[in-house]
């Protein structure tokens, strides 16, 4: 049986799930569905395994090809709308690697990026520098074809990556890349095995970059004594609501609703290249409360700005070195900007406040992806437990019968 999977209309999977096949010639049948450019190219979409595939006619040759996207319904209407893009990205790939051998490692890098190009842009940036990474290992070790990775190729990058950098994060997301990049290899049968082996690191020191938050009367300090105003608004913000530093700086006079005291979280500014994108998770698209003085200094702010302007003006570089500065001026340890996302999480854990709130203010999916980051923050309290049960304290409540007992 063929691994290509094509799925007549109105089939029926497994579960009872329903899916399409599209072809463009006939969408005018379907009235759900709307009809493709005539300009549009003569396709169809297909099943492989879990992903949707496209079988389409370039140049008079048939060529068939991923999108990286699983089957379902909601995936097929995305493609279908996006097919152009797809097919257009398609061509450049062959056009721009028709000059490298088909295993080269810059031509499978670039088949793997290509692979992310509708990831948000953030990380994006992360795979293209982890590409870049693995090319220097590559010509250190003299691999021009990707197929001669193995093992021993494996082990060797880690100790390369290990002499990149020496921060935790960092090189965990190097290898959670790396295994990306051999999973994609596997799939696309450019490797017939995984090599991927993990690697102990005995004797290795690593920087964790912990959380490090700033005590409530931190915060009162740094609060009282910065002099810079626009900063000083984006900290009582920063601490007071526990929101992202993109998601501050992208905010807009439109997204604050004073009558509700609620601002609306619908964007965030990537720092890496000043643009702006939709925030980190779905879960980070939100309403977050204006709790404290954050209304009333909210208003004085922002009263002279147009709606649609944006409350803060200046680059994050800007924040971050006024903050390093304030934070010297103090004699305060140095840390990062975003440690005032972890200092509102904190704070209100040690202050008892209702931990669904606080997981719904920092844009949390659920409780366990707050307790898995603050849970060491939780005070543990020695008040008396369950106190709501003193009125029940009695004998006719807690203790058996004496009669019943004797006559037992």
């Amino acid at each position: 049986m063929s691994k290509y999977t094509f799925l007549k209309k109105n089939t029926i999977l497994n579960k009872g799930y329903k899916m399409q096949i599209f072809k463009n010639e006939k969408f005018q049948s379907n009235k759900n569905i709307s009809p493709c450019d005539e300009t549009s190219p003569r396709f169809s979409l297909f099943k492989k395994g879990k992903l949707i595939y496209v079988d389409t006619t370039l140049n008079g040759s048939r060529v068939r090809f991923s999108t990286k996207k699983i089957f379902n319904d909601d995936n097929l209407a995305y493609v279908k709308k996006n097919i152009l893009s797809y097919i257009n990205h398609f061509k450049n790939k062959n056009i721009k690697n028709r000059n490298e051998p088909k295993f080269s490692v810059i031509n499978v890098l670039d088949r793997f990026l290509q692979s992310k190009q509708y990831l948000k842009l953030n990380t994006k940036i992360s795979y293209k520098s982890f590409c870049n990474l693995m090319l220097d290992f590559c010509s250190k070790e003299k691999i021009s074809d990707f197929r001669k990775i193995d093992k021993e190729k494996i082990i060797n990058f880690h100790n390369f990556a290990l002499n990149k950098t020496n921060n935790k994060k960092t090189f965990q997301a190097y290898l959670k890349r790396l295994k990306n990049l051999l999973n994609f290899a596997c799939d696309e049968e450019i490797l017939l095995n995984n090599p991927y082996v993990r690697v102990k690191m005995s004797g290795v020191d690593l920087v964790d970059n912990e959380a490090k938050p700033f005590s409530l009367n931190e915060v009162k300090i740094l609060l009282n004594n910065c002099e810079e105003n626009e900063l000083k608004i984006y900290l009582q913000i920063a601490f007071f609501t526990g929101a992202r530093t993109g998601e501050i700086l992208g905010l807009r006079v439109s997204d604050l609703d004073f009558v509700n005291k609620k601002i609306k979280i619908q964007r965030t500014l990537i720092l890496t290249n000043n643009t702006f994108a939709t925030p980190k998770t779905q879960h980070s698209l939100r309403e977050i409360d204006m709790i404290g003085p954050i209304k009333k200094i909210l208003q004085e702010f922002t009263k002279d700005k147009n709606k649609d302007s944006l409350i803060f003006t200046q680059k994050y570089d800007y924040y971050r070195l006024k903050f390093k500065e304030l934070l010297q001026k103090l004699n305060l340890e140095q840390r990062h900007l975003y440690n005032t996302r972890h200092s509102f999480a904190s704070i209100m854990l040690q202050q008892g406040e209702e931990h669904l709130w606080i997981a719904k203010m920092l844009g949390h999916k659920n409780l366990n992806i707050t307790y898995e980051i603050y849970a060491k923050f939780i005070v543990n309290s020695n008040k008396p437990r369950a106190t709501f049960l003193k009125d029940l304290n009695d004998e006719k409540t807690f203790f058996l019968n004496q009669k019943t007992i004797g006559q037992n």
